[in-house]
């Protein structure tokens, strides 16, 4: 009988080597899966962040540049006020001296009908016509010089 538990308690020690054998097998597939789960999370995760950062720097990089073209705007609109104000000045000052000039030709050019005749009143056939222009900007008296030769 001793005999007989010997050989039943070696027969339980290989069968418990053997679960035993087993257990630290699939502990060790176990610890693998875990490791190869554990990097991949390492990785998702770095992936993840990089992403996120990409998109950080993607809104910083959209946010500048719109602040730059909301800048050129504001530039171009000051711009655009400025030569508009200088337009209308011009404009206020064409008519000003397209004005003057007017007046000017009215009071030198005799009327029709008139009993004074240019050399009666004193002036030269060409010094009535010419003194005003010769005050006036080039582009106005070049306008105006038509106008006025017709001897």
């Amino acid at each position: 009988m001793a005999e007989q538990e010997a050989v039943l308690f070696r027969q339980q020690l290989l069968a418990l080597r053997q679960a035993l054998a087993r257990a630290q097998a699939d502990n060790v597939r176990m610890c693998k899966q875990q490791n190869g789960q554990a990097q991949l999370l390492k990785e998702l995760e770095h992936r993840v962040t990089q992403e996120a950062l990409h998109w950080q720097q993607l809104d910083f990089l959209k946010t500048c540049r719109m602040e730059k073209l909301l800048e050129d705007v504001g530039q171009k609109e000051q711009q655009l006020q400025q030569i508009t104000e200088e337009a209308d000045r011009a404009s206020k000052l064409s008519q000003i001296q397209r004005k003057k000039i007017q007046r000017d030709v009215r009071q030198v050019t005799p009327e029709r009908g008139s009993s004074h005749s240019k050399s009666q009143s004193g002036c030269t056939s060409h010094s009535c016509f010419f003194l005003p222009i010769f005050s006036m900007p080039l582009m106005s008296s070049m306008a105006v010089l038509p106008r006025l030769c017709h001897f």
